[in-house]
């Protein structure tokens, strides 16, 4: 029991603390934030024991951190100048990860606890929960008599509408999905965890990713699995073209027999065929345009965090036959940033991603840069820090990028 105890310090609980972060995809949402409070504690205190300062002088080495709040200070800026105050504080409460994970990755200064083989457990757990979560759907939809003849059809909405504290928007989850499936590359190569259950695994989470029909999601993955394939898989010629080409002829034929998911590249297809739209990508276009409408009426500052959605929907209550009376969000990060902060906003969050991407590139951190260059396309078509799912996992992957790309570290982790 004694030697128990000895294990029981600042540095076990901040590593305990810092895993059970990754294995927030299986807990129900209401308990989420929590986590990142515990890892928070268990931060200063680990700062305390060590006797960490946490410095905030202007100079090289906390430019990261800078950089990386910056955004979370400019939408607190706005509240200066936004008149529904209780909704701007409560955005900006639900955007809390954009501060407290940079403050919590400051406080750990180096990798000496949070080692590469963390690092490691920290992948496979968000693997392995994302690999849970998706099967207990299945298991739940099954048991509950919803696997019918309309469930591939209707799967979409029914993880978005049927899962009380565990319902996830069809985005979120494609993200999630996207983020394992390239995390599973480094476990792969790395055989941290069985290359055999990997490749299992990794083909269900790839027809939940079909299934949830996200077209962004599913073209961005395409082209990911094909990019890594031909440059970075260590197999013949002939081993790569097969794969790949088995992979596009499962997708083409998904696309043709899957109804809901034809119909949503039929959309994309007759909107590039110039043929008029009326589905999702025509209401995305409407809402595209009142974005653009309302941005360049107030382009310096825009409406301030807590007025923005009201702008939208005045704009959306003037086209009443494509919106019938309903709110929808930007459906685009960077412009709704731009509509909530202004210029200085958009300029900070494309600043982030940038700025990251870069320090991924130096460090030659494939896995970093490739789940950034995903971060930046899915925010073209969802406002993503809108929501807890998107804000936490974006906080918490970016600053731990950032503290792994850090010019301090040694980082083997490809």
């Amino acid at each position: 029991m004694m030697v128990s105890l000895k294990k029981i310090n600042s540095k076990n609980i901040l590593v305990l603390c810092f895993l059970n972060v990754f294995l927030f995809p299986i807990y129900p949402i209401n308990l989420r934030p929590t986590l990142i409070v515990l890892l928070l504690f268990s931060a200063i205190n680990y700062a305390i024991a060590k006797k960490i300062t946490f410095n905030v002088s202007f100079k090289q080495d906390n430019k990261s951190f800078y950089i990386n709040t910056s955004l979370f200070f400019i939408l607190c800026t706005s509240l200066l100048y936004t008149k529904d105050i209780d909704s701007g504080i409560s955005l900006i409460v639900r955007m809390s990860p954009l501060l407290i994970l940079p403050i919590i990755f400051k406080l750990i200064n180096d990798k000496k606890h949070i080692s590469e083989s963390t690092i490691l457990k920290a992948y496979r757990l968000f693997y392995l929960s994302v690999v849970i979560l998706f099967f207990s759907f299945f298991v739940y939809f099954y048991f509950n008599g919803d696997v019918t003849v309309n469930f591939l059809r209707n799967y979409n909405e029914r993880i978005n509408n049927l899962l009380g504290k565990y319902t996830i928007h069809p985005i979120y989850a494609s993200l999630y999905i996207s983020i394992a499936l390239i995390l599973s590359t480094t476990l792969y190569k790395k055989q941290f965890l069985n290359r055999g259950i990997i490749l299992f695994f990794n083909i269900l989470l790839g027809l939940n990713l079909i299934l949830l029909a996200r077209k962004s999601a599913i073209i961005t993955m395409f082209v990911f699995f094909v990019v890594y394939q031909l440059k970075f898989r260590k197999i013949n010629n002939l081993w790569k073209t097969v794969s790949i080409l088995i992979i596009f002829l499962l997708l083409i034929a998904v696309l043709v027999f899957v109804p809901d998911i034809s119909y949503r590249f039929k959309e994309l297809i007759d909107v590039f065929g110039n043929s008029k739209s009326n589905g999702s990508i025509g209401l995305r276009m409407n809402i595209i345009n009142c974005n653009y409408n309302l941005i360049s009426q107030n382009i310096i500052f825009g409406y301030g965090i807590g007025d923005f959605k009201d702008a939208l929907f005045n704009c959306y209550q003037a086209v009443p036959d494509v919106f019938n009376g309903k709110y929808y969000n930007a459906h685009n990060q960077y412009l709704s940033v731009w509509l909530s902060s202004g210029i200085f906003g958009f300029g900070s969050l494309v600043t982030i991603l940038v700025y990251n991407c870069i320090k991924s590139i130096k460090s030659k951190n494939l896995i970093s840069l490739a789940i950034l260059i995903l971060f930046s396309i899915i925010m073209l078509i969802e406002s993503i820090l809108e929501r807890q799912d998107g804000v936490m996992i974006f906080a918490l992957y970016v600053n731990l990028f950032a503290f792994l790309n850090s010019e301090k570290q040694t980082n083997t982790i490809r």
